[in-house]
């Protein structure tokens, strides 16, 4: 080879070095704003949140399983109702052998007075804390959020099997 022909072939190389350089530029900042689109999408997320949904009366909480509300927490004269959306079987082993025993224990420690659970169609509708401290509640809220989490990885599995 001779001089003009490497030096021509490094220049159409460089060239086409620039042109990526630019291809990926232009990439770069359209995932730059799509991320900002996202950011701010979940700041509005949490803001809304926050507010308590905006139409919550006043008291009510709203408790999430990622995006999803899964229950209400109302406060009552004598303690809190957590009026839950569905999707939790009373017969789901987590439903008895976690959340249940979880509720018996704060009661026998004295973290709640008592508490009752109510159920339709098979689905636990509501559970009534009497009296619980705040870290009852914190432990109620977690653990409903715990079965629910692992009761949708469940019915999605069982989805994708079918």
């Amino acid at each position: 080879m001779n001089y003009e022909k490497v030096m021509k072939y490094l220049r159409s190389r460089i060239e086409e070095l620039e042109r990526r350089i630019k291809e990926l530029s232009e990439e770069l900042e359209m995932l730059k704003a799509i991320a900002s689109e996202l950011s701010k999408g979940r700041a509005e997320a949490q803001r809304v949140r926050e507010e308590g949904a905006g139409g919550q009366p006043e008291g009510v909480k709203v408790i999430y399983y990622e995006s999803d509300v899964i229950a209400n927490e109302i406060p009552t004269t004598d303690g809190v109702r957590v009026v839950l959306r569905g999707g939790l079987r009373v017969d789901d082993e987590l439903v008895e052998s976690f959340l249940m025993k979880l509720l018996d224990e704060l009661k026998d420690r004295g973290d709640l007075a008592d508490y009752r659970v109510k159920e339709s169609n098979s689905y636990l509708a509501e559970v009534v804390l009497v009296n619980p401290t705040q870290l009852a509640l914190k432990q109620v809220e977690t653990a409903i959020r715990y079965v629910w989490s692992r009761s949708v990885s469940k019915q999605s599995q069982q989805g994708s099997n079918r």
